[in-house]
């Protein structure tokens, strides 16, 4: 894979092109799973890959996300999946209201401009969207994954 032209990574100065400010039009509009109820590829490969592009671009002044504050939620999204195994899927009810919390949790970061705009929408459009077990581990988790190894590629740790 081909990092973008003009990019430097650690070599401090270096920013990717501009990408396009936004999440992909088409984004989650179909949910997690395909007609055969498989994970959407699309989810893993080229919607990870802009979320993680619009994550890491600076925008209207402000600073970009931060490696450590993605890492951040993408492990309590990972404790909340071990809470769930713990517990068991019966209590699922309850960690979906932990999980309902990463939307107020990145608005809160985002006042205090630890992270961008697009990123709460990012967690707005994914939190509305997990309602089952199924949700939650087979399409927000490996989604979620994917932006994260996407954006450290794109932007390793400076």
């Amino acid at each position: 894979m081909e990092r973008p032209s003009g990019f430097r990574g650690g070599q401090g100065g270096g920013r990717p092109p501009a990408p396009e400010l936004r999440l992909p039009e088409d984004y989650l509009i179909h949910g997690y799973f395909d007609a055969n109820s498989n994970l959407r590829e699309v989810l893993i490969i080229a919607h990870a890959k802009a979320c993680a592009g619009v994550f890491g671009h600076y925008a209207n002044g402000r600073k970009r996300l931060k490696n450590s504050q993605l890492r951040r939620f993408f492990n309590h999204a990972r404790a909340l999946e071990m809470k769930l195994i713990q517990m068991g899927e019966d209590h699922f009810p309850a960690i979906r209201l932990d999980i309902l919390k990463l939307l107020p949790m990145a608005l809160y970061a985002n006042s205090r401009e630890k992270v961008p705009d697009r990123f709460v929408t990012f967690m707005e459009k994914n939190v509305e969207r997990i309602h089952t077990i199924r949700d939650f581990r087979e399409g927000f988790l490996p989604h979620f994954e994917a932006v994260v190894a996407y954006f450290y590629y794109m932007y390793p740790k400076e």
